[in-house]
């Protein structure tokens, strides 16, 4: 049984231009589809350094009912959007996503916890 998933985005903004960037929508993906469950986006502002922000946790299941077909289908991940406010039109900020981290949490069915991990990096 799925109990929670936790995924960790490590994103950045390219400049300290006059922008302020931010998340609009962190969602899962299930099936290759993006799911209308719980938004987990944050209002935290992108800073020029690398910094991870954590979503959702070990007994989140973000609003849906996810099975262990659905974690383990090629289609399974997560969706992030952002955007930016304040800037004007000369402002050159972008912001980067570095890498991602997808942690599922689930019982066996012998009631013994487990924990899988998939990971994944950009340039």
């Amino acid at each position: 049984m799925i109990e929670g998933v936790r995924a960790t985005i490590f994103k950045r903004k390219s400049a300290s231009g006059m922008g302020t960037w931010s998340d609009s929508a962190v969602f899962l993906i299930k099936g290759g589809a993006v799911q209308t469950g719980t938004n987990k986006a944050t209002a935290t502002a992108y800073t020029t350094s690398d910094a991870g922000e954590t979503y959702g946790g070990p007994t989140d299941v973000w609003g849906l009912a996810l099975s262990d077909a659905d974690v383990n289908g090629a289609g399974f991940g997560v969706a992030l959007s952002c955007g930016i406010a304040g800037a004007g039109f000369g402002d050159t900020d972008v912001p980067q996503i570095n890498a991602v981290t997808v942690e599922v949490f689930y019982s066996l069915p012998t009631g013994a916890k487990g924990e899988m991990m998939l990971s994944g990096a950009g340039d």
